[in-house]
């Protein structure tokens, strides 16, 4: 789970049906902005991208809580607000600017439930 205003990724473990345990953050954004992350999601390689908002585009964190990498929208955009996968493209969606952006994306999406 992202928080937009505290900057923290969050991270639960699944221990049963309706059990969570909560763990250590996962991250915490460095930025000085009021608002941090928004929307994320998981690429084929289990790592965690987070709509980084002062960051105008996406945040890659490992399962491990290391900063991997960061993409950048090809203009400024402080309303990046989320992005899903179609293979190795990134669709980064701009509530700000009404844009989607299409990014290549070096460790492919997961397949959704719903495709054959």
């Amino acid at each position: 789970m992202s928080e937009t205003f505290t900057g923290r990724l969050r991270a639960w473990d699944v221990v049963g049906p309706g059990k969570l345990v909560q763990r250590p953050d996962l991250h915490r954004h460095d930025g000085s902005r009021d608002m941090k992350w928004d929307g994320l999601a998981v690429d084929g390689a289990g790592n965690v991208c987070v709509a980084d908002l002062p960051g105008s585009g996406v945040r890659v964190i490992s399962p491990a809580g290391e900063v991997l990498g960061a993409f950048v929208t090809p203009i400024e955009d402080p309303y990046v607000t989320n992005l899903c996968f179609g293979g190795d493209t990134a669709y980064v969606s701009s509530a700000g600017r009404g844009l989607l952006y299409e990014l290549p994306w070096p460790w492919g999406g997961l397949r959704l439930n719903f495709q054959s």
